[in-house]
């Protein structure tokens, strides 16, 4: 109760359950403690304000102790044996500039401890590395990385850069001349072991760890590397590019081999130009990786394969009319890498091969998910790899397993109108396997359904569409509006023509072509009963002519021969000087010259046949003119029957014009 000064009583204010509770556990000692208090039972409980704070004085540790309790690094032990470091330490505080805490060294942020570099201190440098001075390497390397990282603020450098003569000058000696400063150290001339190679044919490659002076130069040719590395990354200008890339292949890459990591770091840089930048740089990256795969040691060519080969896929991804150059030099790059060591690159092959048949195997009830253009450029590259060297032994293990790979990819799609293209690629691919290896792939029947149902699509199509809103050779899967028009067939039916003659020719000069070509003369003649289009029928006839003629010709000169069937070595040498000579007796030997050719140039069918359908286009838009305008008013005045007549003679006259067009 609490008295006023008036003396009138106040009567005490009803306390709730939660505070008598409260009150309760507090006489007992066992009240929760409040903020601002201290103490174990509420008797003991003193506000913390009311504490008075005694400061310790700190205690001076010496400098043993600062060791046993983890204050300092054990690689300063000598300096305290000496009991002299820490008073240095003190003494020389604000000039030193590292100072050591508990995990080691820090440098310290100062921007004012910079040097400034001179033209006179790096020919200082210079001198002292002729005389094999280590201080001098150590100097010029420090200061190339300042170079490199200039103007990163976050990186701490010793040396500052403000003259642009130094740059240039710095920049041209240690690019140029510190491969030779290594090597000079090292006490290895690699001219001298230039023609060395080992027992089985192969170059023998340099190791910097075989030498017994690499300890003592390890630490700066790694930091010059890394320098280099970030220098090359920053770089924008081809030219300087391409100067960092020579002088890597002339002089560095032998001194990558120790660090694994940082080759690696430098080939996923060279990919990345190979993939993205113009002609110059691309050629430079990539004799900058051929070197890399070619010297350095032996598992780190497999990374180069692989590395290479992914690019190209994932830049395949979308093919364009303007992407088409860039990707077969890309192709090229991948084959030639491929040709350094056939053991891995048949291993590599082989693994990619069986993945992708068992992913096809998965895929029987939805292809789309993997008929792509990714899968043809993989395809594609891998019969470019195996004809490229048809000699080796090896790789012609991989001609049954691709073979099988194409035949079940193409089992996938049906043969629809939107879907002929993609036959196509493929069967082509199947071609050029076949002429450069010398191997049997038999493609005609496949041609020959495609045939059967293009004559009977050409009836039913009737839109019009122009050629320049479709491109056959970057089509796979053509729309409904495309695939049912007279254009599109027409350019189809063309393709498959020259692919039909193609694919006979490969076997023209083989002793058992006649065999080959009786079911496909049968399935031919009969296709040109059925078919309806005067032009198609000629074109039709022209190929059983062509066929028959060499099949006479292979059996005249079969009856000559004296060997049976047993004989294999004769029966591959029938023909075989005349072939190699190029010495044709046939019109289909004439087709398998100019198929060649065609391969070697860079396999050219589809744009052929573009511009064969687009210049019969043109020459029957523009050539008739006002004549065609008479004959349609003289020819609506004749009667029925003669009318008929001109209209066969008309079509007669353009399927001649379409063929010479073809001959061309």
């Amino acid at each position: 109760v609490s008295t006023q000064s008036t003396g009138a009583v106040e009567m005490p204010k009803k306390q709730s359950k939660r505070t008598r509770k409260f009150l309760r556990k507090r006489k007992k000692g066992r009240a929760p403690i409040p903020k601002g208090y201290k103490g174990k039972t509420s008797k003991q409980w003193v506000p913390i304000a009311q504490e008075k704070k005694v400061e310790e004085e700190p205690k001076v540790l010496e400098p043993t102790e600062k060791l046993n309790a983890g204050l300092t690094t054990p690689y300063i032990l000598e300096d305290l044996v000496e009991n002299t470091f820490f008073e240095l330490l003190a003494a020389n505080e604000e000039e030193d500039e590292l100072t050591y805490t508990k995990a080691g060294p820090k440098k310290k942020d100062k921007k004012d401890d910079k040097k400034v570099l001179h033209l006179k201190m790096i020919t200082d440098w210079e001198a002292l590395i002729s005389q094999n001075d280590l201080t001098g390497l150590k100097n010029i390397v420090l200061s190339f990385k300042s170079l490199a990282y200039h103007g990163d603020e976050q990186m701490n450098q010793v040396y500052k850069i403000e003259s642009s003569d130094v740059f240039d000058h710095l920049f041209l000696y240690s690019i140029e001349s510190l491969g030779t400063v290594f090597y000079s150290y090292l006490e290895y001339n690699p001219e001298d072991h230039k023609d060395e190679k080992y027992p089985d044919g192969s170059i023998k490659r340099f190791s910097p760890t075989s030498c017994s002076q690499w300890p003592n130069i390890e630490v700066y040719v790694k930091s010059f590397l890394m320098s280099l590395l970030h220098l090359l990354q920053r770089s924008k200008d081809d030219s300087i590019i391409r100067y960092i890339l020579k002088s890597l292949v002339d002089n560095f890459v032998p001194f990558l081999g120790p660090f694994t990591k940082l080759s690696r770091v430098y080939l996923k840089l060279l990919l990345e130009l190979w993939s993205k930048s113009k002609e110059p740089v691309k050629a430079a990256a990539f004799l900058t990786i051929y070197t890399m795969a070619q010297q350095l040691p032996y598992p780190f060519i497999d990374t180069c394969l692989k590395g290479i080969f992914l690019t190209y896929i994932k830049a395949a991804d979308a093919v364009t009319r303007k992407k088409m150059p860039s990707l077969n030099y890309m192709l090229s790059c991948v084959v030639e890498l491929f040709g350094l060591d056939f053991n891995r690159s048949y291993n590599i092959t082989f693994n990619y091969i069986t993945e992708l048949f068992r992913y096809i195997k998965n895929c029987t009830k939805s292809s789309s998910n993997i008929l792509h253009w990714q899968l043809l450029q993989c395809t594609k590259a891998w019969v470019n790899i195996l004809s490229a060297y048809p000699q080796q032994d090896i790789l012609q293990n991989l001609i049954y397993p691709l073979t099988m790979l194409i035949n079940s990819v193409l089992s996938l799609e049906d043969l629809s109108a939107s879907k002929w293209n993609l036959h196509f690629h493929f069967i082509r691919l199947l071609n050029h396997l076949a002429v450069s290896n010398g191997v049997f792939i038999h493609t005609h029947t496949r041609l020959l359904e495609l045939l059967h149902i293009i004559l009977k699509t050409e009836e039913k199509s009737n839109t019009v569409v122009n050629v320049t809103e479709f491109d056959t050779e970057l089509i796979l899967f053509a729309s409904r509006r495309v695939s049912s028009s007279k254009p599109f067939v027409e350019v189809c039916a063309q393709k498959l023509f020259s692919l039909l003659e193609d694919s006979y020719s490969i076997y023209s000069y083989s002793i058992s072509f006649p065999e080959i070509s009786i079911p496909g003369l049968f399935l031919l003649r009969r296709e040109m009963e059925l078919c309806m289009n005067l032009v198609w029928k000629k074109r039709i006839k022209q190929i059983i002519e062509v066929i028959s003629k060499n099949s006479e010709f292979i059996t005249q000169r079969r009856s000559n021969i004296q060997f049976t069937p047993h004989e294999l070595t004769k029966v591959d040498s029938f023909l075989l000087e005349e072939q190699q000579r190029g010495k044709t007796f046939t019109a289909l030997m004439k087709h398998r010259e100019s198929y060649l050719n065609r391969l070697s140039n860079g396999d050219l069918d589809e744009v052929i046949v573009l511009q064969q359908y687009e210049e019969t286009q043109n020459t029957d838009k523009v050539a008739p003119n006002n004549n065609r305008k008479r004959k349609l008013e003289d020819k609506s005045k004749q009667p029925v029957k003669k009318r008929k007549v001109e209209e066969k003679t008309d079509q007669m006259e353009t399927a001649d014009t379409n063929e010479e067009t073809t001959a061309s």
